[in-house]
Order: C-alpha cells, then structure tokens, then sequence
C-alpha cells in the first residue's frame, strides 16, 4: 500500500488499496475473505450450517475493561481510531477574528481560561501584496521548468514528500503515518478558517501576467496551506527521530530535521513558483503550521507545560521574500533577530495543564508513534 493511499483510507476516501476502497487488497472489506460479494455472503451462511453443530450457551464473557481505557484503542482499526482522535483534537483549538486585521487560534486547555493564544495572524493589506509582493511572483515564474513536475504532484498532498527523509512506511510506521493524519485532519480546517477570515486576494486576481501554471485554488491565499501542512509535517517528525538522530549524528548536528525544514520551504516555495501564492504567504503559514504542531504535540504529550505562541504581521513583512531560516530560529529559540523582529512577536505564554482524562487516546496515538522511533 502507497502512504498516499493510506493517508487516503485514513480520511474516508477510496485510496489505492484504501480500508474503503471497494476492491482493495488491503482493505477492510477484503479482509480474510469476507467481502461484501452477495456469493461469498450465501457461501458462508452454508458454510456455517455445516459446522457450527448445536448451539451451546457460553459459560463466560470475553471481559470488559473500565470506562474510557485507551488500551482499547489497540483494538479498532485505524478508521476508527482516526474519528476517536479528531474528536479530541478538534475539542482543543477555538478560532477568533477581530482586533484589527488578524484572527487568533486559540487554546481550549490552557490553564481552565480558554484565553491562550497559539497563534495571531494579521493580513497583508491589498498594496502591500500588489507592491511589495507581487514582483516576487514575476520573478520566481522563471523556475517553472525546473519545478514543474513537484508542483504538479504536490497539488494532493505533501507528505509523500518527507516519507524518503524519515523512511515511513505503512506497515513501519503505521502510528505515525496516523498521527500526521490525525494533526493534518484538525490543521486543515483551521487553516481554511483564517483564509475564509482574511479573505486575501490570489496572485492571479492582481495581473493575467502572472498566468499561474496550476488551477488558483478557490480560496484566499494567506496563508499558504502547503507551506502551514508541510511545516507542521516538518516539525512532527523533527520531534519523533531527535532521539535517533543524535545517537546516530550526535546531538550538536541536525542532519534529519535540517533535510526535514528544507523539504518543507522547498514545498511553500514551489506555489510561489507556481504562480497561485506570495512569500507573505508561506511565511505566514510557516509560522501558523510551527506554532500549531508545537500546541498538538505538547496536549498529545500530556504533561504540564508552559506555551508561547507567537503573532505575525502581514503588513510589517513587507516586501521580503521568504526567510524560513530565520523563522524557524524564532520560534525554536524564543526570541526574535533582526530578521524577523519588525514582523513577528511572541504572544504572552499561557499553561497547558496535564490534558485531561478526554485525551487519553490521542496520548496512546502519539505514544506508540514514538515508539516507532525509539
């Protein structure tokens, strides 16, 4: 089974070889013979006829655990388990706009209070973009040969992308493939959220001269959804292969999350080239998808923890073009550089208390992924 097609099952679509798909190998339905074929439904109801012999009563109960057990979740398939962890992760985030031209991400399990703010993002207005942005654009068609066949392919999907850098597979690494599932199934609706509330203006909407090389998505275009997905990706599994990697490289060098943060500028970068984004844009996403999959993984974690989001002004980024490195030191180190200090701030840091007993599954989920890497 391909990771595509397997991230596909995961979210209820018919992937190659998906759990739903109507003849796959691999799938549910095909599962030790009993599919839904109305013959082999007929064969075993004969079948069974013949074997069962006269009914006896048993005399004991496969047994039951306590209420809300996570151990449980080792016995759903992974369908289910997805739904059982959307459900906790969609509880934890709120969204809200105002206060000027930003909306904020907000934390529902931050120290009882609701108030923590994970992430602010505060749009670009229509000139910044048009003259400060848009050159950029222009400049960047020029790598359209060389890029083309990535922006292509990347248009369903960016994971497929890190499977060579971390080797995940979905009889390897099946945790792990669920949990970015799981992360990416709550980011994406957050994020078209903020799009939806920002409503910005495509490239393509400023000039016919840009001539994107794909079909414009249709929706807003702050902030980047590929570079917010490829940067939470990113950062998951930079957390899930520290270990391995400092045994492997030492812990000073960062062979596996430096080729991982790489991929995912690479990535964001690519829908400038393809004409359907700005830079304010990927910076902006990489900031929203950074600051989310810390929050994910720290109520995943389940321990008592302080958080800091962080604030990113679209007008302030200006005509920059997209300084990931400087971005990335930001929020790993906590403070701003002279780089980054005019169009990011941290937001006021905020307690995630122990996650409560509503979490235990999406800790299960997380903990066996990093057992994967141990």
């Amino acid at each position: 089974m391909t990771i595509a097609g397997y991230l596909a099952a995961l979210n209820g679509e018919n992937g190659e070889n998906g759990e739903n798909g109507e003849n796959g190998e691999n799938g549910e339905n095909g599962e030790a013979g009993r599919g839904l074929s109305p013959y082999t439904s007929g064969a075993l109801i004969r079948s069974r006829d013949g074997i069962v012999g006269p009914w006896k009563t048993p005399s004991v109960h496969p047994g039951e655990g306590p209420i809300d057990d996570a151990g449980q979740m080792a016995n759903w398939s992974a369908r289910v388990q997805s739904h059982i962890v959307d459900f906790d992760l969609g509880s934890s985030l709120r969204f809200k706009a105002g206060g000027g031209d930003g909306v904020r991400i907000l934390s529902r399990l931050s120290g009882g209070s609701g108030n923590g703010q994970i992430v602010k993002i505060d749009r670009p207005n229509a000139n910044v973009l048009l003259e400060q942005q848009l050159p950029h654009v222009a400049s960047y068609a020029d790598l359209r040969p060389d890029r083309a066949s990535e922006i292509i392919s990347q248009v369903g999907g960016v994971v497929t992308y890190f499977a060579g850098i971390g080797f995940l597979h979905p009889e390897r690494t099946r945790y792990t493939l669920e949990a970015i599932s799981a992360f990416l199934r709550i980011l994406i609706p957050t994020e078209m959220r903020i799009k939806h509330a920002l409503a910005c203006p495509r490239p393509a909407q400023f000039s016919p001269q840009v001539n994107p090389m794909i079909q414009t998505p249709g929706h807003g275009t702050f902030p980047s959804g590929h570079a917010t997905e490829s940067f939470l990706v990113a950062h998951i599994l930079s957390v899930l292969v520290k270990d391995k990697e400092a045994q492997t490289y030492g812990a000073d060098n960062r062979v596996w999350q430096d080729q991982l943060m790489r991929q995912a500028a690479r990535i964001a970068t690519n829908r400038v080239v393809a004409g359907v984004h700005f830079p304010a844009d990927s910076a902006a996403g990489q900031v929203a998808g950074l600051c989310i999959a810390r929050y994910l993984i720290a109520i995943a974690e389940g321990k008592d923890t302080s958080f800091t989001g962080w604030k990113f002004s679209g007008n302030a980024f200006g005509d920059r073009d997209f300084p990931w490195r400087d971005i990335l030191e930001t929020i790993e180190t906590g403070s701003t550089n002279s780089n980054t200090d005019s169009f990011m701030a941290p937001r006021d840091s905020f307690a995630i208390e122990e996650s409560a007993e509503e979490l235990k599954p999406l800790k299960w989920l997380w903990q066996k992924a990093r057992e994967e890497w141990a």
